[in-house]
């Protein structure tokens, strides 16, 4: 015989936001004097959905939901960011009304002899993207998304703060924690500033530049520079590589006494790896080099002013295979036996005042930082996502705010319209998803289950 009735559910889930819930059924605490609420949809046809809300008062009599109580049986996991689901059975029907994400619970005025409550709010994926951190940059959302595992160091270039006026001051970049100056006395002039340049194509925001005078021979060791310990040693074994890779643009011509652009990984067996400018000609230099004194050659191809390069050096596995790749020129090969012995600890970032530099980067692991990559990083900086249709917008989004892909694989639709290039700059991944969303005149929401949905045009209006 079925039996025909109705319950409805209210569960929390005790694992990080983004892991597969345990669920936790709360029901039992919501409190009837104040139902249970849950806003979802749009007003009307032309509006856009706006993120789904719920709210729901819990019996707090023992101080259980009491955030921030140690002494709560769920005192590890209870708190803002946790997944919440409303569920409704009806016979052996089991429906999704709502899956959400709690904010931070609101205890009621505390009287004595009465029933004490906290009431609850959640918002659904919309308003959980509503609230993200915005992006600093298309092409630091890529550099992110495309190799966040291998990426051991990088310094995107924007978090500089203003222009030191004090030598002695000292000027934090993220993962290059110390700041050092050369041999000589530090310089009674600025050091690191913003670029006049414009940051990297792709990058909305500028990029840095070292501005100590190099006026002459004498002055070689005025120079500013970054170090960090890497946060893992690097040893480059079979399978392994590691990579530096960056953008720079020159504002003038490269002074042949000194290092436009060094960046140099430190071992602690002598062996290291660099990339630099030197010379009238201003060629691109780069070396490799064991405690045996082993180089590699110096590239060919000059440096154009006032334009963006991303320059990148690899060595691979054991056999000491050194690749140099400028731009999207072909590779530049060497072998360097010698130099697979290296252990890598720290790295170094130094440069000339005549030279911007963005996006810095250190890769190890398998394969870390391909040539495919390489392409990859360059298009994305000079035409970021450019010609993608709405719903691969919406997907790359959901994608570079990693959101799980079962939540958006199977419910988000091609799209019908292509769009241009992108800038993200001071955008969250909800703002860059309604561009697309206005773009296609279509539709997106987050169904009762949790996942992301965008209707085009050819589902809305069947055209």
């Amino acid at each position: 015989m079925t039996l025909w009735g109705s319950r409805v559910t209210f569960e929390v889930s005790s694992a990080a936001p983004e892991a597969d819930p345990v669920w936790v059924n709360l029901t039992a605490y919501a409190l009837k004097i104040e139902p249970i609420t849950v806003r979802i949809g749009r007003q009307n046809d032309l509006d856009q959905s706006e993120p789904a809300t719920l709210s729901v008062l819990l019996n707090n009599n023992d101080d259980r939901f009491t955030y921030g109580n140690t002494s709560s049986p769920y005192t590890s996991w209870w708190g803002p960011g946790r997944k919440c689901r409303l569920r409704e059975t009806i016979g052996t029907t089991v429906l999704d009304i709502f899956v959400g994400y709690l904010q931070v619970p609101t205890e009621t005025f505390v009287t004595p002899s009465k029933d004490q409550t906290v009431s609850v709010q959640a918002v659904d994926r919309l308003g959980r993207l509503a609230a993200s951190e915005p992006f600093p940059s298309a092409l630091t959302a890529h550099i992110q998304d495309a190799d966040g595992d291998e990426l051991q160091i990088y310094l995107p270039g924007q978090d500089v703060q203003a222009p030191l006026t004090d030598p002695g001051q000292s000027f934090t970049l993220p993962e290059f924690s110390t700041f050092l100056f050369g041999n000589n006395a530090p310089p009674t002039d600025p050091l690191v500033a913003y670029a006049a340049a414009e940051g990297p194509p792709g990058d909305e925001l500028s990029a840095f530049v070292y501005t100590p005078a190099l006026t002459s021979g004498s002055d070689l060791g005025r120079f500013a520079y970054h170090e960090a310990n890497l946060p893992q040693t690097i040893t480059v074994d079979a399978g392994k590589s590691v990579a530096i890779a960056f953008w720079v643009n020159f504002q003038s011509v490269p002074s042949t006494t000194y290092n436009a652009v060094l960046f140099r990984l430190n071992g602690n067996v002598g062996a290291y790896m660099e990339l630099g400018v030197t010379g009238s000609t201003a060629q691109w230099r780069f070396t490799v080099e064991d405690a045996s004194g082993i180089t590699g050659p110096t590239a060919g191809g000059g440096v154009c002013l006032d334009v963006w390069h991303l320059v990148a050096l690899r060595l691979s596995e054991s056999s000491g295979l050194v690749e140099f790749w400028h731009h999207g020129s072909d590779p530049i090969t060497a072998t360097i036996a010698g130099a697979t012995q290296g252990v890598f600890t720290s790295a170094t970032l130094s440069g000339q005042s005549n030279v911007a530099i963005a996006q810095v980067q250190v890769y190890y692991g398998a394969g870390a930082y391909s040539r495919t990559k390489h392409l990859a990083q360059l298009a994305a900086g000079y035409d970021p996502l450019a010609r993608q249709t709405t719903g691969e917008r919406i997907r790359t989004m959901a994608r570079y705010a990693g959101i799980p892909i079962a939540e958006y694989t199977s419910t988000v639709d091609p799209g019908t319209t292509v769009m241009q290039a992108a800038s993200l700059a001071g955008k969250t991944a909800l703002d860059g998803m309604r561009e697309a969303e206005r773009t296609e005149q279509g539709l997106l929401y987050v169904d009762g289950s949790g996942r992301l949905v965008f209707k085009d045009r050819r589902s809305l209006y069947n055209i």
